[in-house]
């Protein structure tokens, strides 16, 4: 592993893995206890996950791989710009705090499409600020 290459990287390179890497171009679906796992990335050397659907939404994270910070959140679409709650490097700090916001003023698994951009961009839109999300110790 001189190079900075692990045994995972070489066997997923590897040609006697070429018929099943063709097939985990973009994303897998698959149905575990009833929800529906996807993971995105197998392309790339950024994996992300999904797993829907549940009471708060969707579930989404990014495991700790090298050069990619990990991150974890629950967002009723699975993006992170709706998220409810969010956690790790790899979200920064104004979107914690709407996550925060949103799960205050709406709760999990609200209905995007009800709300308009200043709705659940609290921060960007100019009705709250970093400090005034602190001061209200969230």
């Amino acid at each position: 592993m001189g190079n900075g290459r692990g045994i995972l990287h070489r066997w997923y390179w590897s040609s006697r893995f070429r018929p099943v890497r063709h097939r985990l171009q973009g994303h897998v679906t698959l149905s575990l206890f009833g929800k529906r796992i996807t993971v995105y990335g197998l392309n790339a050397m950024h994996i992300a996950v999904n797993i829907s659907p549940t009471r708060w939404g969707y579930v989404c994270f990014h495991p700790p791989v090298p050069r990619w910070p990990w991150y974890f959140y629950v967002s009723p679409n699975a993006t992170p710009w709706a998220s409810t709650f969010a956690i790790g490097p790899g979200v920064d700090k104004t979107e914690k705090a709407e996550a925060k916001l949103r799960r205050l003023e709406f709760g999990h698994n609200f209905r995007v499409s009800e709300f308009g951009h200043e709705d659940i961009h609290p921060i960007q839109y100019g009705r709250y600020t970093l400090a005034d999300v602190e001061a209200m110790g969230l």
